[in-house]
């Protein structure tokens, strides 16, 4: 079994999960270097004391995960054409100019009244965050889900303030909780990281989605962590959405690495890659070219340092599930969280989401398959696994996924979209024709 929590009090680890959400609260972040400036904006159609108590609320959970946190600037944007997201974005625009707004975090606040257009609110959400990203990267809210909690009244300063109903404090609490995981992970704020060191000093994570390649470096404990990507040509065939060159792989991996290991991990025994889904010997030879030009550069050692590529598959053609016996009512439950079924010495089912973690259902394991190099299978297991223990989106929740790939499929969704501002502004004239002859 790949989980060293296995060997912890059976009673102590079933408080797993609510034990690690409460550390966080308990002692914060653990970077405390400052944030970057960070902005709420605002339709109009809201009000400015709305918005401020939304703010608030923001702050006071905030400042328990990061008590170096400043304040959040209130943007206020038009929204007077209805049901016209084109028109918003451009308002959007011109409230990040008016600013001068040059970078930084943001929560957008959407307006409500356009969700009535099916798709039309999502491809706004995308455009914005599109456009800006990486300078200046978006998390969204919607305004009538914000509604739905909070109403109005007037404090002992006759000033109008918005509390939240007290039938749903918890809903709301929960509701900030999760906003802010993703708004640290937008930020590059990683809450905390593993108590000891991976087998392998190095980890990259690599999805491909659209236009855009993804890639994740984590370094030996997961203290620093780098998200970076570049733009990929579209490519044709039955693998056209995964595939990726080897001079695009080489290109980030060395800008990376060059700059990172020296720092983060001198001297690195493995540098392993982990691709979400299929890989296509690109990444075999992108790799072995980045090891041969840093080690030129004395940065590493070729002749020691272990490497591989490995598939991470969340699918697999042989779909496997497996349960333990009880003596309870129902008489199955789910295995613990770390066990695998090796079917050779290079592929294997890993199970990270079973105990001590509640999920509806069985575990659906990860297929893990080594393609490439010379690395330790089953120590290369045990590193995957103790990478789905970083579950920062949900601290006392289980995560299938290593953080590695995780953070790809997260951040690379704030921009890989197909959705552009001409199908915006396309979509807005098609529906201003069906209104008027309708």
């Amino acid at each position: 079994n790949p989980s060293n929590l296995h060997h912890s009090n059976s009673s102590d680890l079933g408080d797993y999960p609510k034990l690690r959400k409460r550390l966080l609260y308990e002692n914060g972040i653990i970077q405390s270097r400052p944030f970057q400036k960070q902005y709420i904006f605002y339709p109009k159609s809201l009000s400015m004391h709305f918005a401020k108590s939304f703010r608030e609320y923001l702050l006071e959970s905030l400042k328990d995960l990061a008590p170096q946190f400043d304040s959040f600037q209130l943007v206020p944007f038009n929204d007077t054409d209805k049901n016209c997201a084109y028109s918003i974005y451009k308002n959007i625009s011109k409230a990040i100019d008016d600013d001068n707004i040059e970078d930084g975090g943001a929560i957008l606040i959407l307006p409500d009244h356009i969700i009535e257009r099916g798709s039309v609110l999502k491809n706004l959400h995308d455009c914005v965050k599109k456009e800006y990203y990486p300078k200046l990267r978006f998390q969204c809210v919607s305004a009538a889900k914000l509604q739905s909690f909070l109403y109005s009244s007037v404090d002992n300063n006759s000033n109008i303030i918005y509390n939240v109903d007290y039938k749903k404090q918890r809903i709301f609490s929960s509701y900030i909780n999760n906003l802010l995981y993703k708004f640290l992970i937008l930020n590059s704020k990683w809450p905390y990281a593993l108590s000891k060191g991976l087998n392998y000093d190095i980890y990259i994570g690599i999805d491909a989605h659209d236009y855009y390649a993804g890639f994740c470096f984590l370094y030996k404990k997961g203290e620093h962590i780098v998200f970076d990507y570049e733009n990929v040509p579209r490519q044709t065939g039955t693998y056209r959405n995964e595939k990726i060159g080897a001079s695009t792989i080489r290109k980030v991996l060395l800008r990376n690495l060059d700059r990172h290991i020296p720092l983060h991990a001198k001297n690195p025994n493995g540098i392993v890659i982990l691709r979400d889904g299929r890989s296509f010997g690109e990444e075999e030879k992108a790799l072995e070219i980045v090891i041969e030009q840093l080690a030129t550069k004395g940065i590493l050692d070729s002749r020691t340092i272990k490497k591989g590529v490995i598939d991470v598959s969340k699918q697999s053609l042989f779909p496997i599930r497996t349960v333990r016996t009880t003596n309870g009512y129902s008489k199955y439950s789910n295995v613990a969280a770390g066990k695998y079924k090796a079917l050779n010495s290079k592929e294997a089912f890993l199970f990270n989401t079973g105990y001590p973690f509640h999920i509806a259902g069985s575990s659906n394991p990860l297929h893990i398959l080594q393609r490439y190099g010379d690395t330790d299978f089953k120590k290369v297991l045990e590193d995957i696994f103790h990478q789905s223990m970083l579950a920062f989106s949900a601290p006392d929740k289980s995560s299938s996924l290593p953080v590695t790939l995780k953070i790809v499929d997260t951040l690379i969704r704030s921009f890989a979209h197909q959705t552009s501002l001409v199908d915006l502004e396309q979509d807005d004239k098609e529906a201003f024709e069906n209104y008027k002859y309708n």
